[in-house]
This record gives structure tokens, sequence and C-alpha cells, in this order.
């Protein structure tokens, strides 16, 4: 049965997976791990927020946030992932229902929310505080909103953007916010994958993501799995284990593979696809691309 929440999509997205505002603000830090586990991933992230204009007036309306993660398609060995799209459908948007809600039978609403801890897992904390993730929406791939890129179309993976708003008075300077989530892998021929978009918008022209001291994001492999790394035409391979850090560069489309074969570590291909082969070097964890 699917939640009487339902709305019809009137807006789109961009691609991206870190958190973004609605209004002229800048990232100043990110500081994301990402730990890589035999049947999930778990991302856990710190971010500083500036605006990039000055505030009027404290009268402004809340400062929405979105989230986009980057969920996937289909995964035989994940049943969550099948609850989730037989709950939820592409192109629409949900209200999440609080326990207080009196709109919605409490059943209905509780399986909700418990459906969405088990397959996603989100949170947001704003300082010391734990902020309520409102709202959802599903996109199909190719959707567009004003002054926002289009949405890159990644074979196995849907765009769910989360929305959470803040009052105007906590972005008068620096806005640490800290957000996890848990990540599904995409399955397809025996291989796991994620998928990942940093975005950097009204970025001052003096800030640059090349300074690993603001901006980073690492990859931990557990000792049951091995992972490819690749980040436009960098690539890194690395047994179980180890640990990659890497300069995230705006729209740049970071894409992970994982296995499980202990006895092979993996390497990239030119092409941007991926390959297993035997390696005799791990390469070590190092900066893999330039930023802005």
């Amino acid at each position: 049965m699917r939640p009487l929440i339902a709305m019809s999509l009137l807006v789109a997205v961009s691609a991206a997976a870190n958190p973004f505002a609605a209004i002229p603000t800048y990232m100043a830090s990110e500081h994301l791990s990402v730990d890589i586990a035999k049947s999930e991933a778990r991302l856990t992230g710190d971010f500083v927020f500036r605006r990039s204009v000055v505030v009027l007036s404290e009268q402004d309306s809340r400062v929405v946030f979105q989230i986009p993660i980057w969920f996937p398609d289909q995964n035989a060995e994940d049943k969550t992932v099948a609850e989730f799209w037989a709950t939820f459908q592409r192109d629409t948007s949900y209200v999440i229902p609080t326990e207080k809600v009196t709109w919605m039978r409490p059943k209905v609403a509780a399986d909700m929310r418990q459906l969405l801890k088990r397959a996603i897992d989100l949170k947001v904390v704003v300082g010391k505080k734990e902020v309520p993730v409102t709202e959802f929406v599903v996109f199909s791939a190719g959707t567009q909103r004003a002054g926002i890129p289009l949405t890159q179309k990644e074979p196995g993976f849907c765009c769910v953007v989360f929305s959470f708003s803040l009052e105007p008075s906590l972005m008068r300077g620096a806005t640490q916010v800290a957000i996890s989530y848990r990540q599904a892998y995409s399955r397809a021929a025996g291989e796991a994958y994620l998928f990942y978009v940093p975005i950097f918008e009204n970025l001052p022209k003096e800030v640059s993501t090349t300074d690993t001291n603001l901006y980073s994001i690492t990859f931990n492999t557990t000792e049951d799995c091995s992972a490819v790394v690749v980040a436009g035409e960098s690539r890194l391979a690395a047994r179980t284990g180890q640990s990659v850090t890497l300069a995230p560069r705006h729209l740049q489309a970071i894409r992970v593979r994982m296995t499980t074969r202990s006895n092979k570590s993996l390497q990239a291909t030119r092409d941007g696809a991926f390959s297993s082969a035997i390696a005799e070097d791990v390469i070590s964890p190092a900066c893999l691309s330039s930023g802005r």
C-alpha cells in the first residue's frame, strides 16, 4: 500500500549528493567519510555553510536545505531496496509524518518512518541539535530546476532528495551541519556500486576545493572487501582495510565499485569502466582529483 501523502512533482533537482541550500549559501568546508562494507556503505559528513549574501532581516523565510541521495534501482541482496520501490514511486514528493500527526493512520505513519530508517537511516544534526527531515522527492533522471544543472543519468540509480529547514538566525555566521546515512549498493552482474556527485554552488572566487584541509572525501574499506574509486580521469585501486582520500570537484561524479574477492584488488580502465585484475602493488592513499 502506498502512503496517502504522495503529491505531484512540481520541481526537479541537480545531480549531487552533498547538501545544498535553496538560497545564496556556499559550503565553506566538507569532510565526508564513506565506510564501505560488504552489504552496504555508511556516509558520515561534517559540513560548514556560510551565506553568500547579507541577511537583511530576521523575518526572512526559513533556509531550506536539500540532500540528494543516489538510491539503487535494484539490489536482490538488500530487501530494503525492493521495499522502498514497493512503497514509493518516481516523480513524486512525500511528506515524512511525525509521531504526532493526526492526518494519517498511526500504523501507516510508523511503517513509513521505519522503512526510511531501514533503507536510508538519514540523520541531520545542526550544532548539537538533531533537525527533522520533513519531506523527500523521488526523481527520474533528466529532470531540471532553475539555476541547477541537468541531473546526471547514472545507470542503476535514482536520485532521492530529502529536505530540512533552518531558522535564518542560524545562518548569521558559520553553520555546522553533520549528516549521516546508509547507502545501499546498486548490484549488477555480481558486482556492487555506489555513486556520489559533489556540488559546490556559490563558492567565492578565492575558495578552492583542492585544499583537503577544507574539502575532502575519504573512502574506508573493511577487512572483507576492496574498492575502486574513479573521479574524473583519476582512478585508485585498493585492497581490503585501506583508506583513500580525494579532493572533490564541483559536479565531478565519483564512482565506486566494491568487491569481496579478497585475493584480488581492482583497477579501472581508461574509459572509466571497472575490471578486476591481480595487482602486485597497492596504491597508497592519495589526493586523486583537482578541485575548483
